[in-house]
């Protein structure tokens, strides 16, 4: 423990620039009339004993310590303590400078790292998301773990001239027989109906009565809301909003926060409804809409496996229409493309939901079907099939009589691969094909 003195001590004030001062557990010693702001702050709230047990135990170390006086507000001291013995008397000599710039760059990069973490949870979800749902959840739930005092929030989309919520945090599932007229959202109200920008909107704009039913026992009221627009593709798409139960929540670094996410929102839902987009094309068949021989091998491969793992079997059934060529050199291949929607229209309608149906190419379609036998199949495709004859197709007033004939592969019994099993199903089709003629 080091031993000071007046003389000393006026020294040490005299020559460091880092405002020394005494102070025992009551608080600060020797003060003089220019005394610092600083430290007339930190006399007014510190907690004295703690510092000086903190330093006591802790001699030399360093210490941030946070004087701001409100939460809007961030000012903070470096101190730095050591024992020493004044008078007779244990004390601590301390220094200290402000750190307020140095904390506030700190706390703006810590932000700016999480908020860029988030919004890129977001737009990775483009990919991952079954739904353009589970992007408006995220989104929500992203803005609000970005926006610490925002406790609820919703995203309502814009269906006409009304808003209808597709995504909430806080309350209760009433909220989604909400149904809010464009013209009298909050975001409307406060931007004379341009609807272009963030706005922060405290107790005294809201009112009393807040639109949406709380799903909190204690019905705590929304004080404050920052709300914004959802542009898509040049147009108003939907609004975000982030309520808190605090008044003037929201200041104008927040409102650059969630202009910052609304962009990353606009470009997480385009880019999802391109891919899904792409992803259908990469997928579907453009004429019929089954699934195209590309997907469909993906899936065989996929089903087989699951198949060979648990001892499984299934089914491959391949059509062909009759006398497809006759009707494309008799009515033109516009007449051929309706009989193609047609046959596959009533293929896919008649197929259980797990079952998978794709068109293999030209006039004919292919299909995994599950949880059958062979018998069952039979009889099932020879009732389309009489169906169809019953039936005839309508097209610009010409009659167009439509069959079609099938085989059957059954995995493994008649192969393990798609080639093997096509093959099967090829010779049996045309047995079939041969023997109704």
């Amino acid at each position: 423990m080091k031993t000071i003195n007046d003389g000393l001590l006026t020294s040490i004030q005299e020559l460091t620039p880092l405002n020394p001062f005494l102070f025992n557990r009551n608080g600060c010693l020797n003060l003089n009339t220019n005394v610092s702001d600083e430290l007339k702050r930190l006399c007014s709230i510190a907690n004295w004993n703690e510092l000086f047990n903190y330093f006591y135990e802790h001699s030399g170390s360093k210490l941030e310590y946070d004087i701001s006086y409100t939460n809007n507000e961030q000012k903070w001291l470096l101190l730095m303590g050591q024992v020493v013995e004044y008078n007779h008397e244990t004390l601590i000599l301390c220094y200290f400078y402000d750190i307020s710039n140095v904390k506030k760059k700190s706390f703006e990069l810590e932000r700016e790292k999480k908020l860029r973490t988030l919004m890129l949870e977001v737009t990775q979800s483009i990919f991952i998301a079954d739904s353009i749902a589970e992007i408006f959840d995220l989104s929500l739930v992203n803005s609000i773990k970005a926006l610490e005092k925002s406790k609820y929030g919703s995203i309502m989309i814009k269906e006409g001239n009304v808003f209808k919520p597709v995504s909430y945090y806080g309350f209760s599932d009433d909220i989604l027989n909400f149904i809010l007229p464009c013209e009298e959202s909050f975001l409307a109200r406060n931007t004379n109906n341009k609807m272009d920008k963030f706005v922060s909107i405290n107790q005294e704009d809201l009112g009393d009565i807040t639109n949406f039913k709380l799903d909190d026992e204690n019905k705590i009221s929304i004080q404050s809301t920052l709300t914004g627009p959802i542009y898509v593709e040049g147009n108003l798409y939907g609004i975000i909003s982030l309520d808190s139960f605090e008044n003037n929540a929201f200041d104008e670094e927040d409102v650059q926060t969630m202009e910052f996410i609304r962009k990353n929102i606009e470009v997480a839902i385009t880019n999802h409804k391109l891919y899904q987009e792409k992803l259908v094309l990469s997928r579907f068949d453009n004429l019929t809409s089954l699934y195209n021989r590309h997907y469909f091998e993906e899936q065989f491969e996929l089903n087989r496996r699951k198949a060979q793992r648990y001892n499984e079997e299934f089914y491959i059934v391949l059509f062909d229409i009759d006398h497809f060529k006759s009707i494309n050199d008799k009515f033109g291949h516009f007449i051929g493309d309706q009989v193609l929607k047609h046959i596959s229209s009533l293929l896919f309608k008649n197929q259980r939901e797990s079952d998978i149906l794709a068109r293999f190419g030209g006039d004919e379609f292919i299909g995994i079907l599950f949880e059958s036998n062979s018998e069952e199949l039979k009889n099932k495709y020879f009732k389309l099939n009489s169906y169809l004859k019953d039936q005839s197709l309508y097209v610009d007033d010409l009659s167009i009589s439509c069959s079609f004939s099938f085989g059957i592969a059954q995995y493994p019994k008649d192969g393990k691969t798609l080639d093997d099993l096509v093959k099967i199903a090829d010779f049996e089709m045309y047995k079939n094909k041969r023997s109704s003629r």
